[in-house]
């Protein structure tokens, strides 16, 4: 028998107060449970007599405003509509209120979306949560197309595309804004492909400024998981549910909609498997860990509630009905609570699932197989997931500095580490600052391998022996783009600084490292403290004609640069002053990949074919002595 309600009810719903307790405790809710939702339906009907409405008269706009007074009186729970579901469904059913209003199908605005969410549902297999959120933004973009009543797609085009997201920013912060231009640009692409509108205009969307891998996955370490786990009393039922949760959260990165959608026929006891039914209807088969599949078992023994559900978890009140998405969600921001550690959600479960591939010595397409993703691109972002592994690959010395503890300086092929420099600056770097200008200054000296000595911090390497073709890897620079190099800072006084000028050029400074590294190895140019200084030798060489340029030129290159020399003294060396490509290649191949080789060897043969030292016939590959090689001397 259950106790009549403990409080005088006032207003046109009193008398269906305690019959609604009364029915959600037979439905299996807790009487806490059936008394707060009770309470919510007495305050409604305070509510209606105090705005003088009868029962008969509640509509989904007087609910909305509802709604709102309780947000506005400072209540935490059943502050919107669809927390209002259970209440306004019993008095629906008793008949005590008309039935809900459904949405005039005859409207332009929603016979479009209704068509458009079929479409989302059958052709790209979304969530009814996410065609629904699609949805929403979708009817406030229509509806901003209604001009006098009509809705006029025809004259649709990029301005009005543009004025809505630009309205929409000014209401809500960056990551809604993410939801609300994909589901613009989902709209605009149905609209063209049933040819309502004459052209694609999704591409008109303007994008968010939020960039992919900027940041670092937000991941649960091992000591959060522990916390979890432990917050979990396996004696009750509720407590044996949620650990074999977290467990299948933590182990196998499920999201907390797969979580909700397992059932028992998806577990393959014998096979140790599970079938995940996954985002766009994907199916996939993965192992079941011994520690998970444990738990999974424990719940399913013991505390799983009789019913006629496959659904594997229940739900722990009301109805046998199965766990929401919603519910999953709240199984790790309650344990998180009952642990007293900051809230732990799904996705950092998944992202600790994905960090203990890579730390156990995986690779990121184990990684992609374990999280489900469709392509490697997704899964790259764990690969950043460990601070203290991390690694980057630069060729922009600032973005070294600004980023990096340790910084490693590599010379050319063959690889080797020609410095370790510990970058000690606090954070925030202040780019600015003469300390990081300084260390720029420094790594540009050891990057274009400027005689530096290195301070009490700086690790080298003895640098490997110079002179052969295979150690000293050619610049990757065309004459022409060293001679126009020289010529401006020859116009400048013979010495300009390379980062104010790769400025004013609108060039990053690495992009000029190869011109500079090429007149370095003719001995055109110096490098002094960031600064490039041509030499007596560049003077000459810009000044020079022509005939006279060339001269500099093939004995500079000849002098410095290995490889020329050794194709030069290959080619004297021969009776008819010939020589196939392929030999070069074979004795390239030693040192470098394939793919360098041919490139070293292209870049010699540039430099002699200019300093006429010998030519090169592409379609036969034979290099040829110069007319002219002999008057250049060594």
């Amino acid at each position: 028998m259950v106790d009549r309600y403990p409080a005088r009810v006032l207003g046109p719903l009193a008398s269906y107060v305690a019959g609604f307790r009364a029915e959600l405790v037979v439905l299996g809710y807790t009487p806490r449970v059936a008394q707060d939702s009770a309470y919510v339906l007495a305050h409604l009907s305070r509510w209606l007599e105090s705005e003088g409405i009868a029962a008969a008269e509640l509509t989904s706009q007087q609910v909305v405003r509802f709604a709102g007074a309780r947000r506005e009186g400072g209540y935490r729970w059943w502050v919107t509509v669809r927390s209002l579901r259970r209440q306004l469904g019993y008095l629906r059913e008793t008949g005590v209120i008309p039935q809900e209003e459904h949405r005039e199908i005859g409207c332009p605005v929603e016979r479009a979306l209704q068509a458009c969410r079929l479409c989302l549902h059958r052709e790209r297999w979304l969530a009814e949560r996410t065609a629904r959120q699609r949805a929403d933004v979708a009817r406030r973009f229509l509806r901003a197309q209604v001009k006098e009543g009509e809705l006029r797609l025809d004259r649709l085009g990029p301005a009005a595309v543009i004025g809505f997201i630009v309205d929409e920013s000014r209401r809500y912060a960056t990551a809604s804004m993410k939801v609300t231009t994909t589901a613009v640009r989902s709209l605009l692409r149905y609209l063209f492909v049933t040819g309502v509108i004459d052209r694609d205009l999704a591409e008109a969307v303007p994008s968010v400024a939020s960039w992919r891998m900027s940041g670092l996955p937000a991941g649960a370490d091992t000591g959060t998981v522990t916390l979890l786990l432990a917050s979990c009393d396996q004696a009750t039922g509720v407590g044996c549910r949620d650990f074999a949760v977290l467990m299948l959260m933590a182990r196998l990165g499920l999201r907390a909609h797969e979580v909700a959608a397992l059932c028992l026929d998806d577990v393959d006891w014998r096979a140790g498997e599970l079938v995940i039914h996954g985002k766009g209807g994907r199916v996939d088969r993965l192992p079941l860990p011994a520690d998970a599949g444990a738990a999974l078992a424990g719940y399913l023994r013991q505390s799983r509630r009789p019913s006629v559900r496959r659904e594997v978890f229940l739900r722990s009140c009301g109805p046998g009905a199965p766990m929401s998405r919603q519910s999953a969600v709240m199984v790790t921001r309650c344990a998180s609570r009952r642990a007293g550690i900051p809230p732990a959600d799904a996705h950092q479960l998944r992202h600790r699932a994905a960090s203990r591939v890579l730390a156990q010595g995986g690779s990121l397409a184990g990684v992609a197989q374990l999280l489900r993703h469709h392509g490697g691109e997704t899964a790259a972002i764990y690969a950043k997931a460990d601070r203290a592994a991390l690694l980057i690959v630069t060729h922009n010395i600032e973005e070294a500095v600004i980023l990096a503890d340790r910084i490693f300086v590599l010379g050319a092929n063959p690889g080797r580490i020609r410095a370790e420099i510990q970058c000690a600056f606090p954070r925030p770097r202040d780019r600015h600052g003469e300390s990081f200008e300084a260390l720029v200054d420094e790594i540009y000296g050891f990057m274009t391998g400027r005689d530096v000595r290195p301070p009490a911090h700086v690790w080298t390497v003895a640098s490997p022996r110079e002179g052969s073709p295979t150690d000293t890897r050619l610049p990757s620079a065309t004459v022409g783009g060293m001679a126009g190099l020289l010529e401006i800072v020859e116009a400048r006084g013979g010495r300009e600084d390379l980062p104010k000028l790769a400025h004013e050029l609108t060039f990053e400074v690495d992009a000029l490292l190869p011109l500079v590294d090429a007149a370095q190895v003719r001995g055109l140019a110096e490098v002094d403290d960031a600064d490039l200084q041509i030499t007596a030798d560049g003077r000459v060489f810009v000044a020079a004609d022509i005939s006279e340029s060339k001269q500099i030129f093939a004995r500079r290159a000849r002098g410095r640069a290995p490889l020329v020399r050794a194709i030069c003294n290959a080619l004297e060396a021969t009776n008819d002053g010939s020589l196939g490509e392929g030999l070069l290649l074979d004795l390239l191949r030693r040192g470098f990949s394939e793919e360098d080789a041919r490139r070293q060897l292209k870049i010699a043969i540039d430099w002699g074919r200019y300093g006429e030292l010998f030519d090169f016939d592409a379609n036969t590959g034979q290099l040829t002595l110069g007319h002219s090689h002999g008057s250049h001397g060594h």
